[in-house]
């Protein structure tokens, strides 16, 4: 693997673990509209 492949992969993991957190988060707060979390950023 190269160095490239190595952190797009690491890439692509931070951001489905980033995904995964907003969603989970989103179910706790019942708030599962995405268009309403955009203000918030």
């Amino acid at each position: 693997m190269s160095s490239r492949q190595i952190w797009l992969a690491i890439g692509a993991a931070v951001l489905i673990i980033l995904l995964i957190l907003w969603l989970t988060g989103a179910m706790f707060t019942g708030d599962t509209d995405v268009a309403a979390c955009l203000p918030m950023l």
